[in-house]
């Protein structure tokens, strides 16, 4: 056979056999029935995973089609894993069970003393975007979906002034290089020149320019050094099944370089970050001419192994009275990647040709009124008993 025609087939036999499917379904609570959020659901041979959303609600898209382990987990349930031949369009939706030894009031798990703690996160903590260092974890690719919204008051119930927002994906490489690219973006009523942070999945306040004025809050709370200028309090201690996540309180200095101050939530079982709430202390505020600058990270176990961020919000209010707020989702980690050098070439952040050129159909579920759904969900959810409450306090806080 002639080699030309050998390599034809060869590429038509691929180009046939290598389809690919997608995963989704809705993952309920086996004696209530209610849906659960942030469930892990994930296939460790193809290293792709999800979190359900707050609806009980993943999807998994892009897979090779076979017969694949899928893995259900969440912290206070028994794990379930099973075997399914994924083909096209494979809807699985699962019930998972409480772990009747997790779930007891109860369990005699190891306690971490303050000083544990803040050495335990200085050794793994990445100074750039905030989050461990998992040595084993040498990339992974995050989907990402967000808005920036500017209010015409101080509050969210004064209507909104302009809106952005986009969809796009993000790749990361240890030892902290980050790449993201906006997909999908749509603008409504933006104003020129007078709005529009940052759009990207990591948002650092350490140092930066607002309104003219630039500001550098020096290291960021529990990275090396950083005792110079913080100081910490253990606040309190939350169980989670059989995770224990401890909340310790810190800020500046006094006489020091001008610095964050708020909450950072840190696990007892690795000494990952689980979560932080900081804002920019009083005198940097005064000094920028503004009210508030709040960032929020809420991190979920992935492959029960790997906190990695799924929700981040940061918050602008202005002495005149402006509110403007960022929210940003991440999901669909794919974890140990082929990551090309070029790929992390040239700026941070880009946007490809495309992006704006989505139609009506694209955005419609991505309105404005998502915000409203997700807080009614949110508020159906606490009111959920079978929800282990610690995981409630955590979100409550």
């Amino acid at each position: 056979m002639n080699p030309s025609v050998c390599l034809l087939f060869l590429l038509v036999s691929l180009s046939t056999t290598l389809h690919t499917a997608t995963l989704s379904g809705i993952v309920t609570d086996g004696e209530s029935g209610q849906p659960l959020p942030y469930v892990s659901v994930v296939l460790p041979e193809l290293k792709r995973g999800d979190h359900t959303d707050l609806n009980g609600t993943y999807s998994i898209p892009k897979l090779l089609e076979g017969a694949w382990q899928v893995q259900v987990s969440s912290i206070g349930y028994l794990t379930r894993t099973d075997t399914l031949h994924i083909e096209q369009t494979l809807q699985h939706s699962v019930s998972l069970l409480p772990d009747p030894i997790t779930m007891k009031s109860e369990i005699d798990l190891p306690m971490q003393s303050l000083k544990e703690l803040v050495r335990g996160v200085r050794q793994r903590i990445h100074e750039d975007v905030f989050q461990p260092r998992y040595e084993e974890l040498k990339t992974h690719r995050f989907g990402m979906r967000g808005t920036q919204t500017l209010y015409r008051g101080d509050s969210p119930k004064s209507g909104v002034r302009a809106r952005i927002e986009f969809d796009g994906e993000g790749y990361y490489r240890n030892p902290g290089e980050i790449f993201q690219v906006i997909t999908a973006y749509r603008s409504g009523n933006r104003l020129a020149g007078g709005f529009g942070m940052h759009p990207g999945a990591i948002v650092d306040i350490r140092k930066g320019s607002l309104g003219g004025k630039r500001f550098d809050v020096g290291p960021l709370p529990l990275s090396p050094n950083s005792d110079k200028n913080y100081r910490y309090r253990l606040v309190d201690t939350i169980q989670m099944g059989d995770i224990i996540v401890h909340r310790l309180s810190v800020m500046p200095k006094k006489k020091r370089k001008p610095g964050l101050e708020g909450y950072v939530w840190i696990s007892g079982r690795d000494f990952s970050i689980v979560g932080y709430d900081l804002s920019l202390n009083r005198h940097t505020l005064q000094k920028l001419g503004i009210r508030e600058l709040q960032t929020y990270q809420e991190n979920a176990l992935y492959f029960d192994k790997y906190w990695l961020p799924t929700n981040q919000t940061v918050r602008i209010r202005t002495i005149a009275g402006q509110l403007a707020e960022q929210t940003t989702t991440l999901s669909g980690y794919e974890l140990n990647l082929t990551l090309a050098d070029s790929l992390f070439a040239g700026p941070r952040l880009k946007m490809h040709a495309q992006a704006t050129s989505r139609d009506t159909t694209y955005w419609k579920e991505r309105s404005a009124t998502l915000d409203a759904d997700q807080a009614a969900e949110f508020r159906k959810l606490m009111q959920n008993d079978q929800l282990p409450e610690g995981w409630k306090r955590l979100m409550k806080e």
